[in-house]
């Protein structure tokens, strides 16, 4: 394991235990995870990780301590400071209503800070406080590909945006320019969230070009006037989305409303899909195929074992397959 890889996994909070194991260390024939150097980078962001989750930042020290010390390497004095702090020694598990800030670090180049919830269950229900991995694929899809790259005017919508690292990844990139990106969801929760997220981007409130609201998905068809609540935003190319595919009953309303985007004259939409019931990913199909027709939809990409991926995010041991679904429109 690379030190860049670890300072990645620690900035976003994998486990300790799936990533700091022998076989990593033991592996590293250069010495980097625990030279002086490396040690004293690990301390500078541990310190900053303190501030966050004193919980996790105990439970890394006391690993990579141990590490050191059966390896008969000299450990840097301030790290056995750090660990005998009392802010770390008494430091408890963050419970479901605290926050943590996390790091993505996109195609090694685009970093996005998320505040999350991770056990933290959303008012509707829905598990939208914590970043899910179909859109940590996407973001780096979208990155490597340069999907929306055509001359700055580019208008994009996400859906089901929940801690809204995807557009993030997209507004943080200085080589990618766009006239508008809009981040939605159905939960009034985490769209308030998003403010503090925005903030932590360094993203003003002022900021024409970047803005979040509530959309339900159903409720956009005037045609549909028993359920109207909203008409789509107007003048978006493209739609995109992630993780939003996980429950039968919702697929239609989704596509329903991607439906209305395109009568309005959306281009095209890139939905991600973890691919964690077969069944559900078979039904959201058979919606495509109703709603879109069989020639106008398909697999664009898929990653069936993400772990596997050498990227700068962490997707943890046995994540299920993802896909990435286009859907043009034929209107």
């Amino acid at each position: 394991m690379k030190l860049e890889r670890l300072l990645s996994c620690l900035h976003q909070r994998v486990p300790i235990h799936e990533f700091l194991v022998p076989s990593n260390v033991d592996n590293d024939q250069s010495g980097e995870l625990y030279s002086i150097s490396s040690q004293e980078k690990i301390l500078q962001l541990i310190q900053s990780i303190v501030t966050h989750n004193s919980y996790y930042a105990k439970l890394f020290l006391k690993k990579y301590i141990d590490i050191i010390e059966r390896q008969g390497i000299e450990i840097l004095e301030e790290l056995y400071e750090l660990y005998c702090d009392e802010t770390i020694l008494n430091a408890k598990e963050l419970g479901p209503t605290e926050s943590d800030t996390l790091c993505y670090t996109i195609a090694n180049h685009v970093e996005v800070y998320i505040k999350e919830y991770p056990k933290l269950i959303s008012g509707k229900g829905t598990t939208g406080l914590r970043t899910w991995e179909a859109a940590l694929y996407m973001a780096h899809f979208l990155y490597e590909k340069n999907e929306f790259a055509v001359d700055g005017a580019t208008s994009i919508l996400e859906l089901g945006t929940g801690t809204g690292l995807l557009s993030l990844s997209l507004a943080n990139n200085p080589n990618f320019t766009f006239r508008k990106l809009i981040l939605t969801d159905g939960d009034s929760q985490l769209i308030d969230n998003l403010n503090d997220t925005f903030e932590l981007n360094k993203i003003e409130k002022s900021n024409s070009k970047i803005s979040c609201q509530q959309l339900l998905w159903g409720t956009t068809g005037p045609s549909t006037s028993e359920d109207f609540i909203q008409p789509v935003p107007s003048s978006i190319d493209y739609i995109i989305a992630a993780d939003v595919t996980y429950d039968s009953r919702i697929l239609s309303l989704l596509c329903s409303t991607i439906n209305d985007f395109f009568v309005s004259g959306t281009k095209a939409a890139l939905i991600a899909a973890t691919v964690r019931n077969e069944e559900t990913l078979k039904d959201w199909e058979i919606e495509l195929t109703n709603w879109f027709g069989a020639s106008n939809w398909c697999i664009k990409d898929k990653c069936e074992e993400p772990e596997k991926l050498n990227t700068s995010t962490w997707f943890r041991k046995g994540t299920a397959e993802i896909r990435i679904y286009e859907i043009m429109n034929a209107k």
